[in-house]
């Protein structure tokens, strides 16, 4: 579930002349420094002599990860990410005007939380940041002075979700690190109706029609414009977000299942 373990992986495969690895929701992790440099050189090695088949989550990722990892184009595949959680029993189904939940924003990977941190300076709303445990000081360190805003951290997916649902606007404010990112984040602001504000990152290309309002990244007084918008907006935003709804839910996380299911089917047929 790390590059190195996915290294070791590769390399016990390749010792014993074995194809048998399928990769789904590849993501290339550590990319920068001297780590990062021998991850890349020990994919470029291993990964083809190993893999039956990828799956990316963004189209150009197949041609970017082929020249990058020297992988045979016809085993990555684009099988696009779920935007509905057809499983969520009490997902609405049609969104109305929340007058409290405040701004909410999460992530793990790729997150621009100082951009997040300058917009939110300006706005009189309460807003709640989620992050990683090794990131908590950071981003509290940002906010520090801020009353209106509380930072947690590893929180239970429960307890994520809950606080997405009730939201009044969710930020998916995302550094352009070059991968894709912030796919489930997507997924659960158009389950459950909230208004997302986002980055226009590469990591997010061919899902923006889950989005009310794109910014540009690490643009931190458009990112402040774009939340107060949306919190004033309420009645208006009616029709929007309608629009995500519709197009969320053509892609349900069942449709999703089955074309996985046929992915690694078609994979494991062709070793």
């Amino acid at each position: 579930m790390t590059p190195p373990g996915l290294v070791l992986l590769c390399a016990l495969l390749a010792l014993s002349s074995r194809r048998a690895l399928i990769l789904t929701e590849f993501l290339p992790g550590t990319k920068h420094g001297p780590r990062g440099r021998l991850v890349r050189t020990a994919y470029r090695m291993l990964l083809n002599r190993t893999v039956l088949a990828v799956q990316v989550m963004t189209s150009w990722e197949a041609d970017f990860y082929s020249g990058e990892y020297q992988i045979d184009s016809v085993r990555l595949r684009h099988v696009p990410f779920y935007s509905y959680d057809d499983s969520i029993e009490h997902a609405p189904r049609k969104w109305s005007p929340r007058s409290t939940g405040g701004v909410v924003s999460s992530g793990r990977n790729s997150c621009d939380w100082e951009s997040v941190a300058q917009a939110l300076a300006e706005i009189d709303c309460a807003a709640t940041l989620i992050c990683e445990g090794r990131q908590k000081n950071h981003v509290m360190a940002l906010v520090a002075g801020n009353q209106r805003v509380t930072v947690l951290a590893d929180v239970s997916s429960e307890e994520h979700d809950r606080l997405v649902e009730n939201a009044q606007v969710f930020v998916l404010a995302l550094k352009e690190n070059g991968v894709s990112s912030g796919h489930v984040r997507l997924m659960m602001a158009a389950t459950y109706g909230t208004p997302l504000v986002a980055s226009r990152v590469r990591g997010i290309q061919g899902y923006e029609n889950l989005v009310t309002t794109m910014v540009p990244a690490n643009d931190s007084d458009a990112l402040r414009s774009a939340i107060a918008d949306v919190l004033l907006s309420k009645e208006s935003l009616l029709d929007e977000t309608e629009r995500v709804r519709r197009a969320a839910t053509t892609r349900s996380r069942s449709v999703y299942s089955n074309e996985m299911v046929e992915f690694i089917r078609r994979g494991a047929e062709s070793r």
